[in-house]
């Protein structure tokens, strides 16, 4: 007997929020659970976040600071935090990865990047954690001590953990030189919900902190769960920049195109550089195993980590890179629309490479 969806019925109830059935509606990398509610032809959404496990305010909070920026969130209908419930709007079941496609990304990147700037104009930042060098550091850690040496069992060489300093450094620094601003943190097709007015609905948003302009544009171009050419992908990137500053969020004479694009690119190198552990590493050890299943791990962290190594000219002396690169335990399957677009991706177990690194057969 699920003991927690039998109380949330019951406060269902109290609260007089009426339904026919009510089914799984989705998960995210954390103990929430999503549910929604059918009633008749109408339909809401409610969560489940165990109070012991998860924390349900931030998510509050964010949502009525996005919602008066101006932005679309699901609107919270009703709420008991001590419980751990919280009632929804329902924005619909199509994410844009599952609408994005050679004919359709113009508009519906034009439509998220346009949110973007508005979250990043009007969102409140007032209290939010900032995304600092300490943060910054503590996450790209992750890379080093879950991934390198948890998982692959490496020693790295004193020159290898200069070239990770020298290389963090950098990134922290390129990071903190950028306007601060509100940011999402997961501003993806994963987490972008197809709207037919005010598009897109944005969910996941309860981690938001304020921190470095170009992250949440990363997050959304350089997507883990969808590539496109490099070319178009600068474009967008540039067509953000001149929305930005005509709303304010960025001076003109802050960042030149060439500036900007530095900006943008070593941004690109630091999530995924903590990818490993914040996400699906700690999510398989605790509550929800199916976003490991579609999470691109080694894929997203070989390419970022041959971006790391290659800007200092060492890919091809690190044994480390060379075994980060040709080693992966699951390696993912790319699967592509009619257009050669990469739409998702499968893990796909296969033999570990025989290798020596250091000393130690792999």
């Amino acid at each position: 007997m699920d003991e927690r969806l039998e109380q949330l019925k019951q406060w269902l109830a109290d609260i007089g929020q009426p339904f026919d059935a009510i089914e799984p509606a989705s998960g995210d990398a954390s103990f929430r659970r999503y549910f929604r509610l059918t009633d008749g032809e109408s339909t809401r959404v409610v969560m489940d976040a165990p109070p012991e496990k998860e924390d349900s305010a931030p998510f509050v909070d964010i949502a009525a600071r996005l919602q008066e920026a101006g932005v679309s969130v699901p609107g919270v209908l009703a709420q008991d935090l001590a419980q751990g419930f919280v009632l929804l709007a329902d924005l619909g079941h199509t994410l844009y990865l599952d609408a994005l496609d050679a004919d359709t990304v113009e508009r519906l990147y034009g439509d998220a990047l346009e949110a973007l700037v508005a979250m990043q104009a009007r969102g409140d930042t007032a209290g939010l954690p900032p995304y600092d060098a300490e943060l910054l550091e503590r996450e790209m850690r992750l890379f080093t001590d879950w991934l390198v040496q948890r998982q692959l069992g490496l020693e790295l060489t004193a020159a290898e953990r200069d070239l990770l300093e020298t290389a963090f450094g950098r990134l922290i620094g390129t990071a903190l030189e950028q306007p601060q601003v509100f940011v999402h943190r997961d501003y993806h097709s994963r987490n972008l919900m197809l709207q037919p007015t005010h598009n897109p609905g944005i969910i996941d948003f309860q981690d938001a902190v304020r921190g470095p302009l170009t992250y949440d544009l990363v997050s959304l171009l350089r997507d883990c769960y969808i590539a496109w050419p490099r070319e178009r992908v600068n474009a967008w990137a540039l067509g953000y920049r001149d929305l930005a500053i005509r709303a304010g969020v960025l001076a003109a004479d802050t960042a030149a195109e060439r500036d900007f694009l530095r900006w943008f690119d070593w941004m690109g190198v630091q999530p995924p550089s903590r990818l490993p552990a914040s996400s699906p590493a700690s999510t398989c050890a605790t509550a929800n195993r199916a976003i490991c299943r579609i999470f691109p791990v080694p894929w997203a962290i070989s390419s970022r980590w041959h971006r790391i190594t290659t800007s200092f000219g060492l890919w091809a002396s690190s044994s480390a890179s060379g075994y980060c690169r040709d080693w992966v335990e699951f390696q993912p399957r790319m699967n592509t629309d009619e257009h050669g677009y990469i739409k998702s991706f499968e893990p796909q177990r296969r033999q570990r490479r025989a290798k020596v690194i250091n000393g130690m057969s792999s």
